[in-house]
């Protein structure tokens, strides 16, 4: 997913993106927010896409900086978040990022690390890494492996119930999500095509720890069954898919 992928998707957002603020059942992103706010604190949102977290962290921080490799998402975020004055807007790519600015005491990593290649992500929070005071901390948020899993095991049991019998109970599920063995094994899925990084919660940890932060809190952001199914069938409540939410502490 490369610049010129968010470029052409920028106009198209909300019907291609998961909104993952907007669509946490239990507020999860908000109050970990919350947590860590502070009126003499500066907050950066490192890829900020269309500004989903920004009215949160300018509600609760000094300043923001809001940072992005596309342009054209950074013109969708400045327009919705026009009357946040304290929202600073900056082009960078964050591999590569050497941003004049100050020490971020509150950083936010949201759906970022989701790139097929491990080098670039580990570039991105190294660097992300580098920008922030000891002490300082990170909101991470990361698709889930084990919440695709999960998924799979309810799509077959929805195909019980439905009549399915033998193979055919195997329609639609995991041999369609994922594009090898490997791949899986790699965290590699797809999401509308598109191969994507998903997270162990214990891996996700180790990242963290392997880069100097330390893991504070781990939590399970859920979302509906309707952002992974079309009409799921109405017996099919909690546990509910989700991706992993980690605030972590640089050491």
């Amino acid at each position: 997913m490369d610049v010129e992928y968010w470029d052409r998707v920028a106009q198209t957002y909300d019907d291609e993106i998961f909104d993952s603020i907007n669509l946490d059942l239990n507020g999860i992103v908000e109050r970990r927010v919350e947590q860590y706010q502070s009126p003499d604190y500066l907050a950066g949102d490192f890829g900020c896409g269309v500004g989903k977290y920004l009215p949160l962290l300018a509600r609760c921080f000094k300043k923001v900086y809001a940072i992005d490799h596309s342009e054209e998402l950074l013109k969708v975020a400045r327009s919705t978040c026009a009357r946040q004055a304290n929202i600073r807007f900056m082009r960078s790519d964050l591999a590569r990022a050497k941003l004049r600015i100050p020490k971020i005491r509150f950083a936010v990593c949201a759906n970022v690390l989701i790139a097929p290649d491990r080098k670039k992500r580990q570039s991105i929070l190294r660097n992300i890494h580098r920008y922030q005071p000891r002490g300082g901390h990170v909101l991470l948020l990361v698709p889930s492996t084990e919440s695709v899993l999960f998924t799979n095991v309810r799509l077959i049991e929805w195909n019980r119930r439905a009549g399915f019998r033998g193979n055919d109970v195997m329609s639609e599920s995991l041999t369609a999500t994922a594009t090898s063995t490997a791949e899986l094994l790699k965290g590699t899925i797809p999401i509308q095509g598109v191969l994507t990084k998903h997270y162990l919660r214990e891996e996700v940890m180790l990242m963290l720890d392997g880069v100097g932060y330390e893991p504070i809190s781990v939590d399970k952001l859920e979302f509906a069954w309707d952002n992974e199914f079309d009409s799921p069938p109405s017996w099919m409540k909690g546990p509910y898919p989700w991706d992993w939410l980690l605030v972590a502490r640089k050491k």
